[in-house]
């Protein structure tokens, strides 16, 4: 195997295409999640390099859903919750950083 391909499997597994695109957005995504109310009609708009969908106000944040060209226009989500840590009842949080997770709908 050449280094190249090694490189690029090692990349894939550590998932750096996910961390390079949410860090390049990352202020993006954050100033819309701290701009969420409750009674927003949100649609599908661009938030940094995300393509941002259903959204919601949370307790302590929001979260949202984001198609991703890099997980193969996959949807899964995104909760910014900087105020408390979600409890054990709350297992569709995964912690991402910092005060983001990802979040997801369902098995």
């Amino acid at each position: 195997m050449d280094f190249l391909g090694l490189g690029t499997m090692l990349l894939v597994t550590v998932d750096a295409p996910l961390h390079m695109r949410f860090a390049l957005s990352e202020s993006s995504l954050e100033r819309y999640a701290r701009s969420v109310r409750d009674d927003d009609d949100r649609s599908d708009r661009w938030r940094g390099l995300y393509q941002v969908g259903y959204t919601e106000k949370i307790p302590g944040g929001a979260q949202f859903m984001v198609t991703s060209f890099t997980w193969g226009w996959k949807r899964y989500g995104f909760a910014y919750i900087p105020d408390r840590v979600p409890g054990p009842d709350e297992v569709w949080y995964e912690h991402f950083k910092g005060p983001w997770y990802i979040w997801t709908d369902g098995p």
